[in-house]
């Protein structure tokens, strides 16, 4: 059984998202202290992390940069921050998708899916980031 890591501080958002996953199979795993968010993910040792950027102590940029530095596992962003350049901040500190709030349960599951099935984490992109040469949409990278 995949397992997903959720970092999200709205409870009602984790517990619709875990029943969700949970029910496709998943093992959803949340948060506990988000002052030790690095810590948390060492020991749950995820398949798939599931990452809000507004968090207590340190936002989800932060977090994303910390995991990436010992990890390559998938990390997708879901934000109610439906800003361009937060879609593009977040694939710069290495995230591989970006989904904004509100969403439908469907788009989350297709994406962890997709995440776990073990292709290329779009942070490896051999293309460098940047507002001049992307073009995001929730489901496709354009460069």
């Amino acid at each position: 059984m995949q397992k997903i890591y959720l970092v999200e501080d709205d409870a009602t958002i984790v517990s619709v998202l875990a029943e969700y996953l949970q029910q496709w199979g998943y093992e959803c795993v949340s948060a506990k202290n988000f002052a030790s968010i690095l810590q948390e993910f060492h020991e749950i040792k995820p398949d798939l992390v599931l990452l809000d950027i507004s968090l207590p102590y340190y936002n989800g940029y932060h977090w994303c940069q910390e995991i990436r530095k010992k990890s390559e596992v998938p990390i997708i962003f879901l934000s109610s921050m439906d800003q361009q350049m937060n879609q593009i901040m977040a694939m710069n500190m290495g995230a591989d998708d970006y989904l904004t709030k509100p969403f439908s349960e469907f788009f989350p599951f297709s994406n962890c899916k997709f995440m776990c099935s073990g292709r290329i984490p779009m942070h490896n992109s051999v293309f460098p980031l940047s507002s001049t040469n992307l073009i995001h949409s929730s489901e496709i990278l354009i460069f």
